[in-house]
């Protein structure tokens, strides 16, 4: 009974703690405003948390109602194309996909290029998130398209799999490697530099080798 008594308060607590009535300095217009918005995010079967977070980023910062409700309505509206994008995951990840999808777009990553990275790595969540993030690090570089795929897919299901893989051998390590791939494909080799000369000398502002030159034979 009692474990049937928390279950069910918890339950409760979860299905209260995320409402618009929560948020203080919404109007009542605003507030059934985004009940209508979480309502929507969560018929995609995703958690309308991020749209809660998204209002109270607009009160915290002092926007108008209008310019807020625009604000969470984008957001809602990534959210709900990040939803289709992913699709039927396993359960308890799609929220976490959802909003590496988001994020990654935010960043400039393109749907596409998402969309088929999901079709690789929907079964494996870990893999798909780690990947869908890069992709959205490559955007910020300028990099879309397949050969952005290709590269963040190769990377992280190598290091999924590597036994060498340590504490050490960070996110900002596989980005440092893929980014000189990436630039030894595509520039020309860099030229040697030119050897360096001794320094100059008072009697011998050329540099050269033989100092003053000896007239006398």
């Amino acid at each position: 009974m009692k474990r049937i008594f928390f279950s069910t308060l918890s339950a409760v607590c979860f299905c209260t703690a995320a409402t618009a009535a929560d948020i203080a300095g919404l109007t009542q217009a605003d507030r059934g405003f985004l009940e209508a918005e979480a309502a929507k995010l969560s018929a995609t079967g995703l958690d309308a948390k991020p749209l809660y977070n998204k209002a109270r980023e607009g009160i915290a910062k002092g926007v108008s109602g209008d310019a807020l409700r625009k604000a969470v309505s984008r957001e809602r509206e990534l959210y709900s194309e990040a939803a289709r994008i992913v699709g039927a995951t396993p359960a308890g990840s799609k929220n976490e996909i959802a909003q590496s999808v988001v994020i990654a777009v935010k960043r400039g990553a393109k749907s596409g290029d998402i969309e088929s990275a999901v079709k690789q790595h929907r079964q494996n969540p870990a893999v798909l998130i780690s990947v869908v993030d890069m992709l959205g690090d490559f955007a910020r570089l300028g990099i879309t398209g397949e050969k952005a795929v290709r590269a963040a897919t190769d990377t992280m299901t190598r290091k999924a799999v590597s036994p060498t893989t340590g504490p050490a051998d960070n996110r900002a390590d596989v980005n440092r490697a893929i980014m000189q791939r990436e630039i030894q494909q595509n520039l020309p080799a860099l030229r040697p530099t030119d050897t360096a000369r001794p320094p100059a000398e008072p009697h011998n502002p050329t540099g050269t080798q033989g100092g003053v030159i000896d007239h006398k034979h």
